[in-house]
């Protein structure tokens, strides 16, 4: 979805010019691994580094400040000249931003243990005694939806946590992003054998989004910013610094 959507941008901005925008853009992030890292000038994560990189070809002054995700959601709202890094595009929030541009698509999946064997489905995942989530985020709302209850449903505070609990067998299974669990489960140590992915229940792509008057000249300038870093090879080869094979 993301090729598809550069094209059009490429199709539509043969290329950019102008000034820098006089006003400093607040660019928020949390801490989203593997997409967003904080005290990390070397691997920030791929969405900053690629978010950096827009910025630097738009010549757009920015400043970048990590937040607690909640927060960073709630500032954005606040400040018109503030954009968010990461915010996947669902229908819940698509009135709510101005959708800047596409940054990386992601896959919603179950993680289980091998004790437990693959979930691929919601209808699968119905059996389970404990399904573990991340509070604020639209997993319990997407369980939920669909019948599901707390319990079976515990939401935590942070991946980290949910990451602990299944590896301890305190939940059954994990629902989240593909990129973000897998980055989650290497980094608390645990042996990679014994974390089993499900099939996608669901892909979403991970956006630039801003504040719904953010200027739009500013909001397309990032957009032709993309259009000339895919164009170019840069966009891929941030992305072979954090991922395997081309996307």
């Amino acid at each position: 979805m993301v090729t598809r959507m550069v094209a059009l941008i490429v199709a539509a901005i043969a290329g950019f010019a102008g000034p820098a925008t006089a006003t400093e853009v607040a660019v928020l992030a949390s801490d989203l691994a593997p997409l967003s890292v904080p005290n990390n000038p070397e691997r920030p994560g791929f969405n900053v580094e690629l978010v950096k990189a827009l910025f630097q070809r738009a010549e757009i002054p920015y400043t970048l400040a990590f937040l607690p995700w909640a927060r960073a959601q709630y500032e954005v709202t606040q400040q018109p000249d503030a954009v968010i890094i990461g915010l996947a595009r669902i229908a819940s929030r698509e009135a709510a931003y101005k959708w800047v541009v596409p940054l990386i698509d992601t896959h919603v999946v179950f993680f289980t243990t091998r004790k437990t064997g693959a979930i691929d489905t919601v209808e699968e995942a119905r059996r389970l005694n404990s399904i573990t989530v991340r509070a604020e985020t639209p997993f319990a709302a997407r369980l939920a939806e669909n019948g599901f209850q707390q319990p079976p449903v515990e939401p935590a505070q942070s991946e980290e946590i949910n990451a602990r609990k299944l590896q301890a067998g305190r939940a059954d299974a994990w629902l989240t992003y593909d990129l973000r669990g897998l980055s989650t489960w290497k980094q608390q140590g645990f042996d990679a054998a014994e974390l089993v992915r499900g099939k996608p229940i669901s892909s979403e792509t991970v956006y630039l989004a801003a504040n719904l008057l953010f200027p739009e000249d500013t909001a397309e300038r990032l957009r032709a910013a993309l259009a000339a870093i895919t164009k170019d090879g840069t966009y891929e080869a941030i992305r072979a610094r954090y991922f395997d094979g081309p996307h």
